[in-house]
């Protein structure tokens, strides 16, 4: 049967619009006019491709502009396979194609759709490319994005460790500062009720801890802790099973610590070998500018890779305005009459969002400009949070500053005027 589409060799662009899914993919193929050639839906695997690059080939590969939406991981094949074929391809926002697509077309929403808007936003260049990053880059990103999971993950363990230990020993957390120190923990894996301890002897309990490095476990504090298992108003109504549960939760607790030392290691060796864009007139023996950016007090390592792991190298932007965009911290108004209205944009990368409010909130503890900064916010009626958000974008612009400089921290430029460097 004949292809009743007739391509128009005369208009020498073709614009490809892709919309992924997890198993397939829209394609949708215009030409300059934004008349549709074709649409057609693949199978995400390489007959689909080689399918779509069979037809492709019937025009000049110079006079064609593949438009790409990053759904998630999966436009990650689809981009390296075009990419390696030597096509003109580019990645668009989610965010750019959504907003396109309410200002131009109706609010209906279709994967074909969705490859046609694509495609005529390379048609009429209103995008911005985002930018794909190096293999180590991504190496590092997984890594970040894992270890932030991992951490998450930790946390809601420890908590469902706190609810457990109430089950089979009351008192037990009242016993130690951090029931969650090596000393506590081996003290729940060995004996795992109060029932148990309260049998127990003092020597026992302290021979328990002999090969422990630090161990400041007295016989005193065996005496208290024996004493207080005795005296236990815990419920013995379940707790074969609750102590069970326990050592099975605390095993699995041990193991996700592990995991994420692992990964925090792994971290540390692509930070130590990551590659920085290198300027010809610079010194020889300049600072890195990691090293720079871990100058100022209150900012480690975590914070640090988490901006590289998202944004690369910090001098690619090329200024401070543009980074602070693409990082999400922007103010978002609304305007009505007379009245206007202002808050956090909540658009942005949470992860590296969530870093920069920990380090901000570390750097008011240990950095005394910054603290002294968040004092004065307080003390024009400002909120916490409102304090917060403002050390943070102090913080923000330092790190841009000290990293492209490639300088160490100077206390004495964070509390000038805005006319100074940061």
């Amino acid at each position: 049967m004949p292809d009743k589409t007739k391509i128009n060799m005369e208009d020498k662009m073709i614009y490809v619009g892709i919309d992924v899914s997890s198993k397939t993919s829209d394609y949708t193929i215009i030409d300059q006019n934004k008349k549709v050639i074709r649409a057609v839906k693949k199978k995400n695997d390489l007959e689909g491709l080689k399918s779509i690059d069979k037809y492709l080939n019937k025009f000049d590969k110079n006079e064609i502009k593949i438009g790409l939406e990053t759904t998630g991981i999966f436009w990650n094949p689809i981009h390296n396979f075009f990419f390696k074929n030597r096509y003109d391809i580019s990645l668009l926002n989610a965010y750019q194609t959504s907003k396109f697509a309410n200002l131009i077309y109706s609010k209906t929403k279709t994967d074909k759709l969705d490859s046609y808007i694509i495609a005529v936003m390379m048609n009429t260049d209103y995008y911005k490319e985002c930018i794909v990053p190096e293999d180590s880059q991504a190496n590092l990103k997984e890594l970040v994005k894992s270890s932030n999971k991992l951490q998450v993950k930790l946390y809601n363990q420890k908590r469902r460790i706190s609810t457990q230990i109430k089950k089979v020993f009351f008192e037990y957390d009242s016993l130690f500062k951090n029931i969650f120190s090596i000393s506590s923990l081996l003290i729940l894996k060995t004996y795992t009720d109060f029932k148990k301890i309260a049998e127990l002897k003092p020597d026992e309990l302290v021979r328990l801890f002999r090969g422990i490095k630090g161990n400041n476990l007295s016989i005193e504090k065996a005496n208290v802790i024996i004493n207080t298992a005795k005296e236990s108003i815990t419920s013995e109504i379940g707790l074969e099973a609750a102590s069970f549960v326990l050592l099975q939760d605390i095993q699995l607790y041990e193991s996700l610590v592990k995991l994420k030392d692992k990964i925090d290691e792994k971290i540390d060796l692509y930070m130590n070998e990551y590659e920085f864009t290198e300027d010809k007139n610079e010194e020889i023996n300049s600072l890195n500018p990691i090293n720079a950016v871990l100058s100022i007090p209150g900012v480690g390592k975590k914070t640090i890779s988490t901006l590289i792991a998202f944004c690369g190298d910090l001098s690619n932007f090329d200024n401070l305005s543009k980074f602070k965009g693409y990082i999400g911290i922007y103010p978002q108004i609304s305007q009505s009459g007379t009245m206007n209205y202002s808050n956090a944009h909540k658009k942005g990368i949470p992860i590296l969002k969530k870093q920069l409010y920990l380090a901000s909130i570390s750097s008011i503890r240990h950095n005394m400009e910054l603290r002294q900064i968040y004092l004065n916010a307080l003390s024009k009626k400002k909120s916490k949070a409102q304090a917060i958000a403002k050390v943070r974008n102090k913080l923000i612009s330092i790190i841009w500053h000290l990293y492209n400089h490639k300088i160490t921290y100077d206390a004495s430029k964070v509390m000038v005027n805005q006319a100074a460097w940061y």
